[in-house]
């Protein structure tokens, strides 16, 4: 049910926004995510690496895709976690401070794999971030954010990226 009412409204707010502006600006990231998995009360440091691909349809909505994967495991009390992967799709409601500076949101939803030393798990739930980007002159934007991409019953996942994007 989460997934029809996320793809829905992303699907509605997209209708609008295309009607704003017929070629949306596509642009590609890459990203390292400081990621912490929570189990319970014991916290994993789970970094991830992180591909988007999106399209901004005006200068206060995009859309976006990403695909993220671990790049390191951490062990407590003999557990064993690493994220393996995880893709979202989110809207990204933007409000540009200046000619240079945009704060941004995103929602939408997130499928993330766990692996642990027990066996893998995946599951979906909400995703949600704040975030801001700078936009420099030769067609690199420089963004920090903050991504929840998990928070169910004894499991949180969310943290920190830092990454780079290039418009097209």
């Amino acid at each position: 049910m989460k997934k029809m009412i996320c793809f829905a409204a992303a699907g509605l707010i997209a209708a609008g926004a295309s009607a704003q502006q017929s070629q949306p600006e596509l642009y590609g990231s890459a990203s390292y995510g400081l990621v912490e998995t929570e189990v319970g009360s014991v916290d994993f440091d789970t970094p991830t690496l992180n591909l988007a691909f999106g399209g901004k349809f005006n200068p206060n909505f995009a859309l976006e895709g990403r695909l993220g994967f671990g790049v390191d495991d951490d062990t407590e009390n003999g557990v064993e976690v690493e994220i393996d992967n995880f893709m979202a799709i989110y809207a990204k409601p933007m409000l540009p401070v200046s000619d240079v500076i945009t704060l941004y949101g995103l929602l939408g939803l997130a499928e993330t794999e766990i692996d642990t030393n027990f066996g893998n798990e995946d599951d979906d739930d909400i995703s949600y971030g704040l975030g801001i980007s700078a936009r420099l002159n030769n067609g690199i934007d420089l963004f920090g954010e903050y991504v929840s991409l998990y928070d169910d019953d004894d499991v949180e996942i969310s943290g920190i990226n830092l990454g780079a994007s290039m418009r097209f």
